[in-house]
């Protein structure tokens, strides 16, 4: 018998859990699988929907673009620039709007100078001119103050403004929406009077030899110092000019066109407009487009700027000089500021198949029947491969533009952030950028008609 000094230890083991590093990887591995799994499901339905995505964003800038067109009674244009991913519009914002029409929001007549913030300063206009004075609200909340001008019941529609008085004009106070660097149109409606007696009363009163009087004598009709300007000479020619930059350029150029002579007539109602934009300075005389390239003989620089200069001037009707001011009837003005909305950037999923091109709407919010023989397509495809090789073909040919840079300086590497060029850009190698080898359902064709309708 033993004692209990002798009695044996126990052998069972303590029972506490625990992994060995083995199946801690195997959990590991497992879970990273399953995740690896996981993503590239998340990213291929996220690439399934980017194109659908990008094709409904695209066609409702379209939309809003030939809507915009239609409202605003201007040109529209869709710029496509699928180096960049980016499909943007550029069209007209109506920044003041006047018609000249008594009790009527967009043009009442208001006694005296206008209790407005932003009426004119008086400080320097004769006591006189200032007892002649009186208020025109506009539309947008802009107003004018006119000076020895007078309503005239017989306006285009309705009432106008007579500017007959010597001096007569009218001040609009500079907005923020006048600053349109992009490009403006300025349109409106003219009755001129007799400018030919009006000149010949102007030569015989300053009995200034050094004047030519065989030369036609101008004058201004609307300007904004230093922006724009537009005019009527006394042989009945429409003229227009602005003043901008050119990169490169330290000082602000002018640049001026004008119609032909007896463009209009006396006591005629005729409406006109400029327009500066990106492809220069134009004049419209009833619809059409009448102007002659820059005026020669005058030290003026025949290349038009690419933006506009940027002043706090006022926008002057007729002039306070009564030796400049337009002569007659105005009715109907309205200004405009040419803006480019918000752009549509594509992912880096989708990739334009088109080349660079413009899309222009015309006043009815149809395809441009001058810049448009037929429907339009934009093509986008979310098909990988494509994306691949496109972006391959933008570094390669990066890679080229940059080291024929170094030997000639002057062809630039693509800029920062472009995305791959478009078919017809760069070269095709082996066909791969063939639309048609393009999985259907990784491919959007989006048609505009010659109606401006969209298809796809």
């Amino acid at each position: 018998m033993s004692s209990a000094g002798d009695r044996p230890r126990s052998t069972r083991v303590s029972s506490r859990g625990g992994f060995t590093l083995v199946e801690m990887l195997v959990v590991v591995s497992i879970i990273a699988l399953l995740l690896a799994g996981g993503i590239g499901i998340l990213s291929s339905l996220g690439t399934k929907q980017a194109l659908p995505a990008a094709t409904g964003e695209v066609t409702a800038l379209l939309r809003r673009a030939r809507n915009a067109a239609r409202e605003e009674r201007f040109p529209v244009q869709v710029i496509i620039e699928p180096e960049l991913g980016i499909i943007r519009a550029r069209g007209r914002r109506t920044v003041a709007h006047f018609r000249f029409e008594d009790g009527d929001a967009t043009g009442a007549w208001v006694p005296g100078p206008i209790d407005d913030p932003d009426a004119p300063e008086t400080g320097e206009i004769p006591l006189d001119v200032l007892a002649e004075s009186f208020g025109v609200r506009g539309a947008r909340g802009v107003s004018a103050t006119a000076f020895l001008a007078e309503p005239d019941p017989d306006g285009r529609f309705g009432g106008g403004l007579r500017l007959e008085q010597e001096g007569a004009n009218a001040v609009i106070r500079h907005q923020a929406g006048f600053s349109a660097r992009e490009g403006l149109e300025v349109e409106l409606w003219i009755r001129p009077a007799d400018l030919v007696a009006v000149a010949d009363d102007i030569y015989t009163r300053l009995d200034d030899t050094s004047i030519d009087p065989d030369e036609p004598w101008y004058f201004k009709i609307i300007g904004k110092e230093g922006v724009f300007e537009l005019g009527i000479t006394d042989a009945y020619a429409i003229e227009a000019a602005v003043w901008g930059e050119i990169p490169g350029l330290t000082e602000p150029i002018q640049h001026r066109v004008t119609t032909r002579e007896r463009i209009c007539g006396p006591a005629q109602w005729t409406r006109i407009s400029m327009v500066f934009d990106d492809e220069g300075l134009k004049v419209d005389v009833n619809g059409m487009g009448r102007y002659a390239p820059p005026m020669q003989g005058q030290d003026l620089d025949e290349e038009a700027p690419t933006t506009l200069s940027e002043t706090t001037n006022d926008v002057v009707i007729a002039d306070p000089d009564w030796t400049l001011g337009f002569v007659g009837t105005v009715d109907e003005l309205r200004i405009s500021a040419l803006v480019v909305g918000d752009p549509v950037r594509l992912p880096a999923s989708v990739a334009l198949l088109s080349t660079h091109q413009v899309i222009y709407y015309d006043k009815q919010g149809s395809l441009d029947p001058l810049r448009h023989d037929g429907p339009v397509e934009i093509v986008m495809t979310s098909d990988q491969i494509v994306i691949g090789a496109l972006n391959e073909l933008a570094a390669k040919a990066a890679r080229e533009a940059e080291e024929e840079s170094k030997l000639t300086s002057e062809l630039p590497a693509l800029p920062e952030g472009a995305r791959p060029a478009a078919i017809g850009i760069v070269p095709n190698p082996g066909g791969i950028m063939d639309e048609h080898s393009v999985s259907v359902t990784r491919k959007t064709h989006i048609r505009v008609d010659r109606s401006g309708g969209l298809r796809w």
